[in-house]
């Protein structure tokens, strides 16, 4: 199931009259991609992915949403670290991989690369937010985080100078 991105929008119409139903839907759009852009909070796993003798990089395609980036990534079930600095290989390597890197956020790119094959090896678990289209988001944002939601959208709104809805007497002029 999921949340529809207007489910609150019958609420905000009563705090902020005069906002047009662009304005509400931009401000609650931009709400729910910061919620989940500072929490981290939408989280999916990818795989198991068969991991490819040389191959040291995987794209990964979410089932919803776009990837802002790596929570977690398993080879064989055993964790590895997640680095921010490319690493550079040592003239020995093991043969499994023992580190993570992400050269883009949709891409894990494992250290050293793999020299076997290793059916269903790779797990991933990435950061999601909505895609710039979406038009649904996972239900526990809209029952767990309803308030925290309408207060990002308030708060945008409110900030706003010369409109009906956050300042009367100077929308006048």
């Amino acid at each position: 199931m999921a949340t529809a991105i207007t489910t609150w929008n019958d609420e905000l119409y009563t705090r902020v009259p005069g906002a047009s139903t662009d304005q509400v839907d931009l401000e609650v759009r931009s709400t729910v991609r910061e919620f989940f852009t500072k929490s981290g909070w939408w989280l999916e796993e990818i795989g198991p992915i068969n991991i490819v003798n040389g191959t040291d990089t995987y794209t990964l395609t979410p089932t919803a949403g776009v990837v802002m980036g790596l929570q977690m990534v398993w080879v064989e079930n055993r964790a590895l670290p997640i680095v921010n600095v490319k690493p550079k290989l040592s003239p020995v390597s093991p043969t499994t991989p023992t580190l993570a890197y992400s050269p883009q956020p949709d891409q894990v790119q494992l250290f050293p690369t793999p020299s076997a094959d290793i059916t269903d090896g790779l797990k991933v678990m990435v950061r999601l937010n909505p895609s710039s289209d979406y038009s649904d988001i996972p239900d526990e944002v809209g029952t767990h985080f309803f308030d925290e939601i309408m207060d990002g959208v308030l708060g945008r709104m409110y900030g706003q100078p010369k409109k009906p809805y956050s300042n009367p007497v100077m929308a006048q002029y």
